[in-house]
């Protein structure tokens, strides 16, 4: 009798522990996850259609059309009661933000999110990543009310959170490195060449009066222009603006003609002012 108790007390201790270790694996996992999902995505994220827009026009305005709905998102490694505070730009025009919900979502590796759908309220965002070719991406994925996926929306990681970034630094520094970033020689009517380099983070160095660029993306509002523009020296006394060209390995400068104010002419290519031609 005293064996047959002895086997069931034993019995008893290892079905504890390994319930004990059930509900610690799956703490771990819990925990892992959490801890993971910061960490992977982190970062400023750009919307994917956008960046393939510019790599192909080299057109912030010829791009303008992909910025629709959300374009950037930033996101902290910190999370807060399992929640994960995301800031947003809408149309690449104004800030929004919305939270990522630490609950396992529909798709392997996505989360719940509380993102609002401003065209049907009935449906609902989750958010995952994937890795495809080695390079990591983030998509939102819009949900009916019945789970069925209707719509899927990628981004790419251009940097990695500062503790200054902004809503607008990400896709201010990829546009830049894009189209301007480089060494180039610049040529006005002289035809005598100076040496510059451009950089993404909209520094210029090697000429005597242009230190800085600022290249606008932001296309909201009247009239809508025709052409791209750049201004130099930007928020300063001594800036100037600009309306571009830019092909392969060369970018025209040109005098804007027109205002560009509401009620006003859109801005278009007046006078070639200078040539960048890159070595």
């Amino acid at each position: 009798m005293k064996k047959y108790i002895s086997i069931i007390l034993v019995l008893k201790i290892i079905l504890s522990c390994t319930n004990n270790q059930t509900k610690e694996s799956n703490i771990k996992t819990l925990e892992t996850k959490n801890a993971k999902l910061p960490s992977l995505f982190e970062g400023e994220w750009i919307l994917y259609d956008y960046i393939k827009s510019i790599e192909k026009t080299l057109s912030p305005i010829k791009s303008a059309h992909k910025l629709k709905g959300i374009v950037t998102l930033i996101i902290p490694r910190t999370s807060k009661n399992d929640t994960i505070e995301i800031g947003a730009s809408l149309n690449n025009h104004e800030g929004y933000s919305f939270r990522i919900i630490l609950e396992q979502g529909i798709e392997k590796n996505s989360f719940k999110t509380d993102l609002t759908d401003f065209e049907n309220e009935s449906n609902r965002y989750e958010i995952g990543y994937k890795i495809i070719d080695n390079k990591e991406f983030l998509f939102l994925y819009r949900y009916n009310q019945s789970n069925k996926l209707i719509a899927k929306i990628k981004f790419t990681k251009v940097m990695v959170n500062k503790p200054e970034s902004d809503l607008e630094e990400g896709l201010q520094q990829f546009v830049n490195e894009k189209i301007f970033k480089g060494k180039f020689l610049l040529y006005d009517s002289t035809n005598l060449p100076i040496k510059l380099t451009f950089n993404s983070d909209g520094k210029i160095y090697g000429h005597p009066n242009f230190k800085t660029y600022y290249v606008l993306t932001d296309f909201i509002g009247e009239p809508v222009p025709l052409v791209d523009e750049i201004i130099v020296n930007f928020r300063t006394e001594n800036s100037k603006n600009f309306v571009f060209k830019a092909k392969k390995d060369t970018i025209f400068l040109y005098t804007p003609i027109g205002d560009g104010e509401p009620g006003g002419e859109p801005l278009n290519f007046g006078e070639l002012k200078y040539k960048l031609i890159r070595e």
